[in-house]
């Protein structure tokens, strides 16, 4: 299941998804969200609110990929959710 969330996360990244939210974020809001953070803590960590790409449910499994725009073009945040709490972060060209 991990594996398939973690291949989820990178098509996400690659896919270059417009983020809804306004602000652009570097890497030090990445090193503000930790596993085990909710969504609710991860967002006001980060100071704005994520874009839900996928949402999922399976074997009473509940996860989400949320991602965030970086400052440069193509820059992002990508964070997977495993029943509301945060399972893995990633990042790709964040500054």
């Amino acid at each position: 299941m991990r594996k398939l969330l973690i291949a989820t996360a990178a098509v996400v990244a690659l896919s270059g998804a417009a983020n809804a939210a306004t602000c652009k974020i570097g890497m030090a809001e990445y090193a503000k969200v930790k596993t085990g953070m909710t969504l609710a803590q991860a967002e006001s960590a980060i100071g704005c609110k994520g874009e839900e790409m996928s949402q999922s449910e399976t074997g009473g499994f509940k996860s989400s990929v949320m991602t965030w725009d970086g400052r440069e073009r193509g820059d992002s945040l990508i964070i997977i959710f495993s029943n509301g709490k945060l399972l893995s972060k990633s990042q790709f060209g964040l500054k």
